[in-house]
């Protein structure tokens, strides 16, 4: 079989022909209503960055709930005190396979979700920008986002879903040959050519497997040529040889210029080597970010030791759980290793590519 390639279709401007407002090596107060470069040295092609992203819950949540319901307060007001969720963090990924690791509750989907533009303005606070600009709502039509939970049609089979999704999201005119053979191209790319034409299947009558269904939500999404693909626990719910082959692909397609960034909890150790830059979370602050193969020197340094027995993700996310609990020493923890991270010379260098 003839080795496949990515269709890429041609691109849309995401940004008005506006004047541009230029800062003198500032960032301006924010405002989600401005769209204009922000000073920067020239990031790579296909770069997200944020800065200064915070997002807090708490009791504007339950004041909106109240009154929508038109009933007294649930509870005392200090039993909903607000929370913080991601705690002015700032980072950069570029093209490749981007992961962000942490404990459950740390902010990892919070931030992807953020990154993906599918929070509004007004509830966060910070930047985020693609090769320097500040996203807006077209953003959507750059980049593709595969939730935890599919939401493919069971009735249809792999190649009528991943058709389905060109059909309806594809901007750009293609006449009904560049369709098939975009989606067949895809569909080869995933690996699922000879099941290309089988049922997803419902919860009466069994079709493919989860790692097909998985790479079928991919397909959804890739079929529309994304800059940026984000993914929400990729590999929640497939076993151990589903979850490293649906990562290995995912590694193929980001050594194409695409920036993937994913959310994952605990992965094995051989899917864990597949990435090119790790992002640690706890309590939503950001306590590494740089490539899988300086972990394990970078907290040893710390004082942290590593058993023999344990995988580096076990000895990392333990690492991160001691410091997630609520004591003052977990606090000190805490505290103690994002110091350590605002002291390397990446988050050095990333502060000056702003």
């Amino acid at each position: 079989m003839a080795q496949s390639t990515i269709v890429s279709l041609p691109e849309v401007d995401i940004h008005d022909n506006k004047d541009e407002i230029r800062f003198n090596n500032q960032l301006p107060p924010y405002n989600p209503l401005v769209n204009s470069p922000i000073p920067r040295n020239a990031p790579s092609k296909n770069t997200i960055s944020f800065r200064n992203i915070q997002y807090k819950t708490g009791n504007k949540f339950i004041n909106d709930l109240e009154q929508a319901l038109c009933v007294p307060p649930l509870k005392p007001r200090d039993k909903y005190k607000p929370k913080t969720i991601l705690a002015n963090i700032e980072g950069i990924f570029k093209p490749g396979m981007n992961a962000i690791m942490g404990p459950s509750g740390c902010g990892k989907s919070t931030l992807i979700d953020i990154l993906a533009n599918r929070k509004t303005p007004k509830s966060f606070s910070g930047y985020v920008l693609l090769d320097g600009q500040v996203i807006d709502d077209s953003f959507k039509y750059m980049s593709g986002y595969v939730v935890q939970e599919d939401i493919l049609s069971g009735t249809l089979t792999i190649k009528e879903n991943i058709m389905f999704s060109l059909n309806t999201r594809l901007r750009t005119k293609l006449t009904k040959q560049e369709r098939e053979n975009l989606v067949l191209t895809v569909i080869e790319d995933l690996g699922l050519t000879h099941r290309k034409d089988d049922k997803l299947g419902t919860d009466l009558k069994r079709g493919v497997s989860g790692g097909e269904r998985k790479r079928t939500c991919i397909g959804m999404e890739l079929v529309l040529a994304p800059k940026v693909l984000f993914l929400d626990e990729p590999t929640t719910g497939l076993d151990a040889t589903t979850a490293q082959r649906v990562m290995k692909i995912l590694k193929r397609l980001s050594k194409s210029g695409r920036t993937i960034i994913f959310s994952i909890h605990q992965p094995r150790f051989s899917i864990f080597k597949l990435f090119d830059q790790v992002v640690l979370m706890c309590k939503g602050q950001i306590v590494y970010y740089d490539s899988p193969e300086n972990v394990l020197p970078y907290f040893h340094k710390q004082g942290f030791a590593r058993d023999p027995d344990d995988s580096p993700p076990d000895f990392l996310l333990d690492i991160l759980l001691k410091a997630n609990q609520d004591s003052l020493e977990s606090k000190a923890k805490l505290d103690a290793l994002v110091g350590h991270y605002r002291r390397t010379k990446n988050y050095i260098i990333y502060q000056n590519e702003q």
